[in-house]
């Protein structure tokens, strides 16, 4: 549903009945045309950032709560990928996920430029939090001989762009980074999902060919490695805060059933905090309200005096 069909024009006589004039092949695009392709949905769009000031940007989420969520998708949950990233028309993302906390269209990036994705398949893949240090510590032990191309080391860094350069965002004006080359960009210019995807592979896949996606567009090109070179500078402790446009990375990886070998790309998946159980304090519930308006991914005051009388 990308791409385009043949539609044949002709002009009959009225008279005579017979073709009177050139015929024309006109190029229809699939998704024009009523009942043939299914309708798309796009990818859950960020909720406005709070102003400047909100008591949120003091605060920092329970990373801890980040794994217990993710728990029951932990070992070989059934996902989905599609591919989105075909054209600067569709500028969301390089992928979305569906299935993952039982959420779908969630956004997503490939970290791992050498190894193929299944789209639109079903597949069992594990999900690790990018902060459960013991869970990444232990991926590494055993991909000790080189199975696993992702650097892990970076992951702070992820968090912080997907959070100060969301997709369709002017990027010029961030008070974390200093760029270089202002002159250069337009003056609105913002984040594309080609930028996105090569800061991706710059921070987090060993071995990359970033210049994907930004072949031919030296803008892009300038841009993601600024991004990169801000990320690097000022993300190295992101942590997200409880402002509600925030997000969190999640990996999914697979293994072969037979050799335990990893044999699919690795993803990068983009989970907005409010569909995280527990993630922040109840008195932000206003930032976090979930559709039927409980606020019930929140630490509540009940639990926070279960933890205190628990103890360290």
């Amino acid at each position: 549903c990308n791409e385009t069909i043949g539609v044949l024009l002709i002009w009959d006589d009225d008279v005579t009945g017979e073709l009177s004039k050139q015929e024309l092949l006109v190029e229809v695009p699939l998704v024009d045309i009523d009942g043939v392709c299914e309708e798309e949905v796009p990818p859950e769009t960020d909720a406005p950032r709070a102003p400047p000031g909100d008591p949120c940007y003091d605060t920092t989420i329970d990373v801890d709560a980040i794994e217990a969520a993710i728990q029951p998708w932990a070992d070989e949950a059934l996902m989905t990928i599609k591919y989105r990233g075909v054209a600067d028309a569709r500028p969301d993302s390089y992928f979305t996920v569906g299935g993952l906390l039982d959420l779908e269209n969630l956004v997503a990036w490939c970290l791992d430029i050498d190894q193929d994705a299944c789209l639109d398949c079903e597949w069992e893949m594990d999900s690790i939090s990018t902060y459960d240090e013991e869970a990444l510590i232990d991926l590494v032990s055993v991909s000790s001989e080189g199975n696993l191309p992702v650097n892990l080391t970076n992951f702070n860094e992820v968090n912080f762009v997907i959070n100060e350069f969301a997709v369709g965002t002017p990027f010029l004006d961030n008070p974390h980074c200093d760029f270089d080359y202002d002159d250069f960009f337009q003056e609105d210019a913002v984040v594309t999902w080609q930028m996105m995807q090569r800061v991706m592979w710059e921070l987090a896949d060993h071995g990359n060919d970033s210049i994907l996606n930004c072949r031919d567009n030296r803008e892009c090109g300038i841009a993601a490695m600024q991004l990169v070179d801000c990320a690097l500078t000022a993300g190295a402790d992101y942590i997200p805060n409880c402002c509600p446009h925030n997000k969190v990375g999640i990996m999914i990886l697979k293994d072969d059933p037979d050799t335990g070998l990893r044999d699919a790309q690795e993803l990068l998946v983009e989970i907005p905090l409010r569909h995280i159980p527990g993630v922040c304090p109840e008195e932000f519930a206003d930032n976090f309200e979930d559709d039927d308006g409980s606020g019930r991914f929140l630490i509540t005051d009940e639990e926070e005096m279960a933890k205190e009388e628990e103890g360290p």
